[in-house]
């Protein structure tokens, strides 16, 4: 059977997040992202432009883990699938090099 999202689910918690943003860390925001993008659930309201710009000021203030960075790079990746607006061009390249780096650290390549 196929796996299915819990929409009512969903719409509770990022209705939820999306009050508490300004408030937010890397570790929330990035499991936040990873969790709607690997079900495939939109939620405007949480990632509006204020989401980019609370991981901007994260990652400003020195406060996005590399693995934070990695869980982002998948989000942004499900953002441009459905050409949807996703991070700041220059955090979304930083968070691409993370997963890079991560990516060849595993060994031959073969990942890619």
């Amino acid at each position: 059977a196929a796996r299915q999202a819990a929409p009512d689910l969903f719409a509770a918690v990022g209705a939820a997040a999306a009050k508490e943003l300004g408030r937010a860390g890397g570790p929330e925001l990035s499991q936040l992202a990873l969790a709607f993008s690997a079900a495939d659930v939109q939620h405007p309201s949480l990632f509006s432009p204020g989401f980019s710009v609370r991981c901007a000021w994260l990652h400003a203030a020195g406060e996005l883990a590399p693995d934070e960075l990695v869980a982002l790079h998948h989000w942004q990746l499900w953002r441009d699938e459905g050409q949807r607006t996703g991070l700041e061009p220059r955090l979304a390249a930083l968070c691409q090099e993370e997963f890079a780096h991560r990516e060849a650290a595993r060994g031959d390549g073969a990942h890619r």
